[in-house]
């Protein structure tokens, strides 16, 4: 272990020098309780796709995004997410990722190639009720540097469809 002379710390442990980027922390939410994927489909379904032949590649990928959003979650011990949308494509890429994804192993190639398409399956997911946010800051040129999401626990989802299928199941 290499020690720095001048604090006696191993040098991983050292304090790195600021960011030049201002970082906001973000509120600390409760973790919600994980939802199977029969319900996460349900909540499609009923939802945003209501009347929509049934797609098997879509539910597949919303269940996928939704397990990355709450794996990154539970990382983090809150229900309130901030990750780079870059960070975010690439949790997507990998093995547990969306199927057919490829890692361009350059963040800014694999948000070319999948930043619409992130956007598409977040925008869904609000839509579905099971993500209450998933807004961004910009940076000055236009391009998303940070990704903010919040995930919803039950008592919410029941409340955004109160008298339906979803609302009843959900009910607490």
């Amino acid at each position: 272990m290499d020690a720095s002379p001048s604090t006696g710390r191993p040098r991983s442990l050292r304090r790195q020098p600021a960011s030049r980027r201002p970082w906001h922390p973000t509120p600390r939410t409760p973790l919600p309780a994980s939802l199977t994927d029969d319900e996460i489909v349900q909540l499609v379904n009923e939802g945003p796709r209501a009347g929509q032949r049934r797609n098997a590649r879509v539910e597949r990928n919303l269940v996928t995004v939704w397990r990355t959003l709450y794996r990154l979650a539970r990382a983090d011990r809150s229900g309130h997410i901030a990750t780079s949308r870059q960070q975010l494509v690439k949790a997507l890429c990998g093995p547990d990722g969306i199927p057919g994804w490829a890692d361009y192993r350059d963040p800014e190639q694999n948000e070319l190639h999948h930043g619409r398409s992130l956007t598409r399956w977040l925008d869904l997911l609000v839509a579905a009720g099971l993500v209450e946010s998933a807004g961004g800051v910009r940076r000055a040129d236009g391009s998303w540097w940070r990704t903010e999401v919040v995930l919803r626990d039950r008592a919410r989802i029941a409340a955004a469809f109160p008298g339906s299928s979803i609302g009843r199941a959900f009910g607490c």
